[in-house]
């Protein structure tokens, strides 16, 4: 429950429409009496738009709205802090508006949250070779998201 949505289980859900998806290509296949080459063809179209489309997505951010929103509507539940800023730059907004709401709770450009923060980040020297298994397209566009935020 304190997690509410996370980017684990948003994939879940992308996964699951994929699924859906080839059983609908199925269904047809077998009504329609389709070929195997059009099945199989169809389910790999459904894959890789999936890919193409969720490269785009900000799956971080949206759970992190949703964390926050929730918390907005009912402030007697959990909201986990924690994974909040385990999203990282993705965070930001919903993490400087759960501030704005809650001073009590860390800004996000403060000292020793950054470390948190940072983790999408790295150095250029280092990006390809070190954390090569963590590249994203987001994490790699939004690096330097937290140094251009002024600091409050």
């Amino acid at each position: 429950e304190a997690y509410d949505m996370t980017v684990l289980r948003l994939s879940v859900i992308i996964f699951l429409v994929v699924v859906a998806a080839g059983y609908a290509l199925l269904t047809i296949k077998i009504i329609q009496e389709r070929s195997l080459a059009w099945l199989i063809g169809g389910c790999v179209l459904a894959i890789f738009a999936t890919f193409y489309i969720t490269q785009f997505l900000n799956l971080g951010g949206w759970s992190a709205n949703y964390n926050v929103a929730r918390w907005e509507k009912d402030r007697t539940r959990t909201l986990d802090t924690g994974y909040l800023y385990s999203l990282g730059a993705e965070a930001c907004p919903a993490l400087d508006r759960l501030h704005e709401i809650n001073p009590v709770i860390p800004v996000v450009n403060d000292e020793e949250n950054r470390g948190a923060l940072n983790t999408a980040s790295v150095d250029e020297d280092k990006f390809d070779t070190v954390h090569w298994r963590e590249f994203s397209l987001r994490a790699w566009m939004n690096r330097g998201a937290l140094e251009d935020k002024p600091h409050n």
